[in-house]
C-alpha cells in the first residue's frame, strides 16, 4: 500500500490499493465495486486521518484494523448467543 515507502499511505496509495484489488476482482461488477467507490474510500480515509496530516502512519492505520477486527469479533459474538 505504501508505494512511495514513505511509512504512511496517502489518499491516492490508499484510493489505488482498492482500485488494485478490485481489478483482480475481474470483469464483473461485485458488491466490492459497489462499495468501493471513489467518495467511498476518500470518507474512509478522511475517518481514519485522525491527526489531520492528509496521511495514514501506522498507528492510525493500526486503530482501525483494530477495531475492525473488534466489530468482527462482536458480530461472531451475537451470532453464537441467537443460536
Amino acid at each position: 500500500m505504501d508505494r512511495d515507502g514513505s511509512h504512511s499511505v496517502d489518499l491516492n496509495e490508499f484510493v489505488g490499493y482498492f482500485e488494485r484489488v478490485k481489478s483482480n476482482q475481474g470483469t464483473k461488477e461485485s458488491e466490492l465495486d459497489k462499495k468501493v467507490s471513489y467518495e467511498n474510500l476518500s470518507a474512509l480515509f478522511k475517518a481514519l486521518d485522525t491527526d489531520g496530516s492528509k496521511s495514514l502512519d501506522l498507528k492510525e492505520f493500526t486503530l482501525y484494523i483494530g477495531y475492525t477486527e473488534s466489530l468482527e469479533k462482536k458480530k461472531i459474538a451475537d451470532i453464537d448467543e441467537d443460536t
